[in-house]
């Protein structure tokens, strides 16, 4: 935003912004199994996201700083999947599950059976966190699934990642 201060800003920003993705002319079926049609249908993704205007920012502004508009927009469901590229990252000495994080970590802190608070909100039913990060064998693409279990089954979660 031109003019913001973030002088004193830690992190970074996210925007969330709703988005409906045209992937009529595509066979599904074999974009999913990896086919031809894999490709021409993740052009066609990054080309209608790289034409929202201003990456998506204004929805937000409208949506929960606008007097005028904010109640139309609240009107509207909120999303059921949220995605997240976190980036492109470089590789690193670190296990390949720290991998892409952007940041050093004291091995002996990580606990990987963490459970997650039960009581914490989600922002949707499944939450889709990727990053690429360079490797010695080319780019690698990793993602993470996540959703509260009362709502989706892991199976159905499995299948579609």
């Amino acid at each position: 935003v031109p003019g913001a201060d973030l002088s004193r800003t830690v992190g970074w920003f996210t925007s969330m912004f709703p988005v409906r993705l045209d992937v009529a002319g595509f066979d599904l079926d074999d974009a999913f199994a990896g086919g031809d049609a894999a490709g021409g249908l993740v052009k066609a993704v990054k080309e209608q996201l790289l034409a929202i205007p201003d990456k998506g920012l204004g929805f937000g502004l409208l949506r929960y700083l606008n007097d005028r508009t904010a109640p139309a927009l609240a009107a509207y469901p909120e999303p059921q999947i949220g995605f997240n590229y976190l980036g492109r990252f470089s590789a690193t000495d670190m296990p390949d599950e720290l991998r892409g994080l952007g940041w050093t970590q004291a091995l002996e802190s990580v606990d990987a059976d963490a459970a997650l608070d039960a009581d914490m909100p989600v922002l949707s039913a499944l939450e889709v966190n990727s990053y690429v990060t360079d490797t010695a064998r080319g780019p690698r693409l990793d993602a993470t699934f996540t959703f509260p279990t009362g709502i989706l089954a892991k199976d159905d979660v499995q299948e579609l990642a």
